[in-house]
């Protein structure tokens, strides 16, 4: 009987150990990046940039940002309202035809960003 008491006090204290490193992963920031041709693809990046325009494909969303080089962001999930202006996506950086993209997680407007 105390080998099973043993057993889950490690589970117990492993699984906590787990949910602690996971909480402290989801709250560090994500550092902004100037140049996504120098991030690996598959990359957790952060961009700010201007939205010059936002195009709607059935299936995904695209938005254009001018950061000053021009970037696409992909979104295949429906977006809430973008706000217009300056604007902070983080996703992952990919590349379609030679040329950095990001595939959107989270938009937020520059003046509603809390860093």
């Amino acid at each position: 009987m105390d080998d099973n008491w043993l057993v889950l006090v490690a589970l117990c204290i492993t699984g906590t150990g787990i949910a602690v490193l996971t909480a402290v992963l989801m709250l560090l920031p994500i550092p902004e990046v100037d140049d996504l041709n120098n991030q690996a693809d598959g990359t957790t990046v952060r961009i700010r940039g201007n939205l010059l325009s936002s195009e709607d494909r059935g299936s995904l969303t695209v938005l254009t940002i001018s950061k000053p080089d021009i970037i696409s962001a992909i979104s295949f999930e429906k977006l809430p309202e973008i706000p217009e202006g300056c604007i902070i996506i983080s996703g992952k950086k990919d590349t379609y035809n030679d040329e950095p993209q990001i595939i959107i997680n989270k938009i937020l407007s520059c003046d509603s960003s809390r860093e």
